[in-house]
Formats: C-alpha cells, structure tokens, sequence
C-alpha cells in the first residue's frame, strides 16, 4: 500500500467528496464546471489520470518530477481513486476526474520550481505520496507533475498551500473493480483470506487450547479457485454472523495435538473475531483438521456436527 501523506495535509486534504451519482460501469459526465462550483473540496489523495481505472494504485512505479519551466499551462485536472458503496452490489473501486477552476497560477508558480539538491545529512525515514496533477499546455499536450521536494525528499511547503487552495469541480466519474461483494460488507468477514491451514501444514501439533472468543462472531467460508489449490488468496463465498455461544460450542470441542494433515485443501471456514484469536477448519480434505493462533489440532465428530449448524446458515 502507499504510504500515507504527512501530517501537514490532514486537515486540508480530509474531507475528500462526495461520491458521484450513477449505477453501470462506464463513465458519468458532469455538466461543463459552473463559474461558481459546486464541489471546492481538495481529495485527500491524488493518482495518475492516465492509469487504467480497474487496476489497483498499489505502490507507486512510475517516476514523476517537477513541471517544467518554461511551458504554458491552459489548464489542468486531478484524479482521484475512491472505494464507493453501491447499494446492494457491495464496495466498488471508483475514479473520480476534477477541474481546476480555481488557483491555477499560484500552482504552476510553485510546481515549476525545481527539486531542491539532495541532502547530506540526516533525513527522517518518511515516504511521501506525490501530489500529482495533469497540466494541459499550449504546445507540448498533457503534463502529468509533482510538487517539487527539498533536500530530504519533502515536498516544498509552498507547493502543498497552492495544492490545498485549489478549487476543483468535478467532471467526469468511472466505475473500477469491486472492491467487496455484498456479503463482505454484510457479514464483516474479509473479502480474501490466506488459508493459513495450508500455509502452516507442516506445523507441528501444539498443546495449547484456544484463548477465550472476544468480540463480535462470524462464520466465514473461504475456497480457493485457483487451478492448483492454493496459489492465491482464497475468496469468501458464504457467511454468517454468530452468536458468541455458538462458536464457543464448537470451540470447545477442538483438541489440540493429534496427527498432522499434510493434503492442501481448497474450502475452509474462519470461526470468530478476525481481530482477534480466530479458528481455522477445514471443510473438505482433512476436514476436522484445525489451526489457531496459539496451536493446531482437530474438531471432533460432535464439534462437527455443530460446526455443520452454523454452515447451514451462512450465505
């Protein structure tokens, strides 16, 4: 993930903007910007309005630098990827275009100043997320800079005042990747969760019982879709909340120790509170076999048969 942008940003980049309107994927275009906006709040953090709205920002490949001197700058725009609710169909992955209608000047003034010389010193180990914004000019097309950075690769303050006096109007919105299904969202079981049973199959048998169940209960089932079993992060395909009694029920029925199950399974089940000390079962080979955090061991037939009640009610 990136690292998020310093402290000095927070309480001007926080507000972020409202999600824009629309169901299908595609894009949603606003009306042309208004000379009085209806959306002056600066996103909290920008992308590149060139990368592909499905893929995921993850960390940052691409170099950017300074505008450059010299160029003359008609106009620009900023991009921002959010994860937007869609009722009934989950979280979704959205990109979000804004107008600059407001503050142009003062930030090509600053953005064409260039980085300061590196530093000899000491500099604090702080990653900076680049303030990136799409200049259009008069005759070398799009631009897409940076603030510039000073000896110890922070971005120049003055660069950041003139990014978070800009005022922005939206233009244009597109609908990415999902981001969680509607069960997730439902449930609070993770979309994806490395099966740990697999990880962990060598192992070998602990003694120690599961800590006491804190928090709110879910019953969570995993299977992995990859060709091979376990080459990626299995995905939720059904869920259920639980009462803390009846995941203590079937906990109580776990024995630590036993023998060690070396096969790699496809579906398991993740009992209790994911922030917490959780249960991993597996539901079909080596089912019964099971994994904590503080041991291994398996469920036994009765624990089973209570586990299989749980399973009925999940979705």
């Amino acid at each position: 993930m990136r690292v998020a942008y310093v402290a000095v940003l927070t309480a001007a980049l926080v507000a972020g903007c409202a999600p824009a309107a629309g169901t299908g994927a595609g894009v949603v275009t606003s009306a042309a910007p208004a000379p009085a906006p209806s959306d002056t709040r600066l996103p909290a953090m920008t992308v590149s309005c060139s990368a592909d709205p499905a893929a995921d920002p993850g960390p940052a490949t691409t170099t950017y630098a300074p505008l450059p001197g010299g160029v003359t700058v008609t106009g620009a725009r900023l991009c921002r990827q959010l994860v937007v609710p869609r009722p009934g169909r989950g979280t979704w992955q959205q990109t979000v275009t804004y107008a600059v209608v407001g503050g142009l000047d003062a930030l090509v003034r600053t953005y064409q100043r260039p980085d300061g010389p590196a530093g000899t010193g000491i500099c604090s180990a702080v990653g900076y997320v680049p303030l990136l914004v799409t200049f259009t000019t008069a005759r070398d097309g799009d631009i897409e800079a940076r603030e510039p950075r000073g000896h110890c690769n922070e971005p120049v303050e003055e660069a950041v005042h003139a990014y978070a006096s800009l005022r922005l109007q939206r233009i244009r919105s597109v609908w990415g990747r999902q981001v969680e299904s509607q069960r997730a969202v439902d449930s609070g079981c993770a979309e994806q969760w490395k099966d740990m049973l697999v990880v962990e199959r060598t192992r070998a048998a602990a003694t120690l019982q599961p800590r006491p169940l804190q928090g709110r209960q879910r019953v969570c089932v995993y299977h992995d879709r990859a060709p091979n079993g376990s080459a990626g992060d299995p995905v939720l395909v059904a869920a259920a909340p639980a009462a803390r009694e009846q995941v203590e029920a079937v906990v109580q029925h776990l024995h630590a120790g036993g023998p060690v199950c070396r096969s790699t399974g496809r579906t398991f089940v993740v009992l209790g509170e994911p922030q917490g000390d959780i249960v991993y079962v597996a539901l079909d080979r080596c089912r019964g076999r099971a994994l904590w955090d503080s041991g291994t061991g398996t469920l036994d037939r009765p624990g089973l048969r209570l586990l299989d009640g749980l399973l009925a009610r999940a979705r």
